[in-house]
């Protein structure tokens, strides 16, 4: 029997589906993919926004605004009637706001695609923001907020990132329940008037439909939706972040939650191929990958362990080591953890390793093109975040071309163990005497949820 270490396979040709763009009257950019393998379709639309604009004693203002879009209805349809006819249609729309986006999703059956947009636009246009929509909207948030700490992953994965971009940083800070009480329906309604504009717009729609039909559809429902004269709001950097350093959140839970990382790079960064091909050694290519096979599988120290290379569009992103093990195996777990980043720096990878890191990431790419949504929404996004129409397709070849001195480079240019923060969540009687050894400890407690 052939050892199956030893196959070898010819490298996977992939002759991706793109989408078709189009510009309405008004500049609305339309990402179009046609698939009409089952009668539906999927929207999406972006809007140059995001909580990164929130006002400082308003943060939570812009997620809430989107709530209430999609709660309140429109002056065509107020929210329940917009819920009963969604239901009668088996559609959807839904609305949300990220740090650096507000987006509205829509799904339903092809026959009523010309009813789906007339709503998304009145939604979208004119909102209406009635007043027991906008209280019910503070509930859901003063709900969120209370629970928002109910998860010792979560609350690891936040106070990580509060500590790396820091905690008053637009990219860091979280709305309290003060500012959520705060909030007005005339704040709802000026900061709706401030993004939801048809010039910083980009549009997907993918499925059962077809495009000449669907442009008229959407130049019939939003071309006359005027462009402003107002200039985007400036991108805030981020600032403030902690000290690196150990620091540990009280929690009394089972086992300690880690996240270990700095901040790293933006998107478009020349070193973005290699740092990815390094992700997948290190810890993002799963059972192959350094942490797993040595932190779970030869030691038994952890259920899951991973890293994470995360590039920002807009900002510099995160590296970020993740965790959960007993406090009876810190002490080993937490060394062996950062003696992989060290090595990383010290020496070249393996061949073998490094080949497998490609393999995954290049036969992975066909799943990246097996939906017409995931094609047509990947145009649009690289169209958001300022990346050219091929981006996956140069990312494919830059990784494919990187080489184990490459990683090498970038480790020592961007793995900085001296300013790694160490966020750890868990029993501060079972944590501490172990971290100890490590270095001085400083307590990172779950801000007040009530005031900050």
């Amino acid at each position: 029997m052939t050892d199956p270490r030893k196959l070898k396979f010819p490298r996977l040709e992939v002759k991706p589906r793109e989408a078709t763009r189009h510009v309405l009257r008004n500049g609305i950019v339309v990402h179009a993919v046609e698939d009409h393998s089952l009668p539906v379709v999927n929207l999406g639309i972006l809007f140059r926004a995001g909580t990164i604009h929130d006002p400082a004693d308003r943060a939570g203002l812009g997620s809430m605004t989107a709530t209430a879009m999609r709660l309140g209805g429109s002056r065509l349809l107020p929210g329940d009637a917009l819920d009963e006819e969604m239901d009668s249609m088996g559609s959807s729309i839904d609305t949300g706001m990220d740090d650096d986006q507000f987006s509205l999703y829509g799904w339903t059956l092809a026959r009523h695609l010309p009813r789906e947009l007339e709503l998304m636009a009145s939604v979208l246009r004119e909102p209406a923001f009635p007043p027991e929509k906008v209280e019910l909207t503070r509930l859901q948030e003063l709900e969120m907020i209370q629970r928002r700490w109910d998860n010792p992953q979560q609350v690891a994965s936040l106070q990580f990132r509060r500590a790396v971009y820091g905690p008053s940083s637009p990219w860091g800070r979280l709305g309290t329940a003060a500012q959520a009480k705060a909030v007005t329906r005339d704040e709802m309604v000026s900061l709706h008037r401030a993004f939801c504009r048809p010039e910083t717009a980009i549009m997907t729609v993918a499925g059962s439909f077809e495009t000449a039909a669907l442009l008229r559809d959407l130049e019939r429902f939003l071309g006359d939706w005027n462009p402003g004269p107002a200039t985007p709001a400036p991108v805030p950097e981020p600032g403030g972040a902690l000290p690196p350093g150990i620091y540990l959140v009280p929690r009394e839970i089972g086992q300690a939650n880690i996240r270990i990382g700095h901040l790293s790079i933006e998107l478009d960064h020349p070193d973005h191929c290699p740092l990815k091909l390094l992700d997948m050694v290190l810890g993002n290519g799963t059972f192959n990958s350094r942490l797993f096979r040595d932190i779970r599988t030869k030691r038994g120290l952890a259920y899951s362990v991973w890293s994470r290379i995360q590039p920002r569009a807009l900002v510099p992103g995160t590296f970020t080591i993740g965790c959960g093990t007993k406090y009876e195996t810190l002490d080993e777990a937490l060394p062996a953890i950062l003696g992989h980043v060290k090595d990383l720096r010290a020496r070249e990878a393996a061949d073998d390793e490094v080949k497998l890191a490609k393999d995954q990431l290049d036969h992975g790419l066909a799943f990246e093109f097996q939906s017409a949504w995931s094609v047509a929404w990947r145009a649009a996004w690289y169209e958001y975040s300022g990346l050219p129409a091929d981006w996956l397709m140069r990312e494919r070849e830059g990784v494919l071309a990187a080489t184990k001195a490459d990683i090498l480079r970038v480790a020592k240019a961007h793995l900085h163990p001296d300013k790694l923060i160490l966020v750890f969540v868990g029993d501060p009687a079972k944590c501490r005497p172990a971290l100890e050894r490590f270095g001085t400890v400083r307590e990172l407690p779950i801000p007040d949820q009530s005031s900050g």
